[in-house]
């Protein structure tokens, strides 16, 4: 692991205690939470210049978001699921990938294990 990425999960875990108590009492921070953690792992890896950047982040089921990210002719779209522990830190269990293209869709997956 790099040192980069070692400095955002350790930034990411005290930010995340710190409002451990906030989001056990609200849904809305429990959410933060969980997008939060996947800008982060977002950051860690995707480096494809240009684009328009984020368009859409949207919660498919409790613990499953979708990322959607314009490039000049596709848009890039990343799945998480994720588990959320009692004291509201966020575990990605899995994140996949699939490009939406002038109709054409490919997808794939990567499996991730938690921090």
């Amino acid at each position: 692991m790099n040192i980069k990425r070692l400095l955002i999960l350790a930034i990411f875990t005290i930010s995340v205690s710190q409002t451990a108590e906030a989001c056990r009492q609200s849904a809305l921070h429990r959410s933060r939470s969980l997008i939060e953690a996947m800008l982060a792992d977002l950051n860690s890896f995707y480096s494809h210049a240009g684009g328009g950047g984020i368009s859409k982040i949207s919660q498919v089921r409790t613990d499953t978001y979708k990322i959607s990210i314009l490039q000049e002719e596709k848009v890039d779209e990343y799945i998480y699921e994720m588990t959320t522990r009692t004291d509201c830190s966020v575990v990605i269990k899995s994140r996949k990938e699939s490009v939406q293209s002038k109709g054409v869709r490919a997808s794939g997956s990567a499996k991730r294990t938690g921090s």
